[in-house]
């Protein structure tokens, strides 16, 4: 359970209000920011193909596969 914050409670609905965009842009750059590091390592891997063919394509495969098991394990984990 979380703790309490006590200066919510002051929190009108006006400053709420205000407050909401703020956010809500904040979470859109963010989304964009992660989106575009994905297209970023994407072409990477494209380009590694188009440089050295089929080891451009397995050997990052290859060296994700750690990295992906770690994320599952926290992803179970709680």
């Amino acid at each position: 359970m979380t703790a309490h914050d006590p200066r919510l409670d002051a929190l009108t609905a006006e400053a709420a209000a205000e407050a909401r965009p703020q956010t809500e842009d904040a979470e859109r750059r963010q989304v964009a920011v992660i989106l575009g590091g994905v297209a970023v390592l994407v072409a990477l891997w494209a380009a590694a193909v188009a440089v050295f063919g089929l080891a451009g394509l397995i050997l990052p495969a290859v060296a994700a596969v750690p990295v992906i098991f770690l994320g599952l394990i926290l992803l179970t984990w709680g």
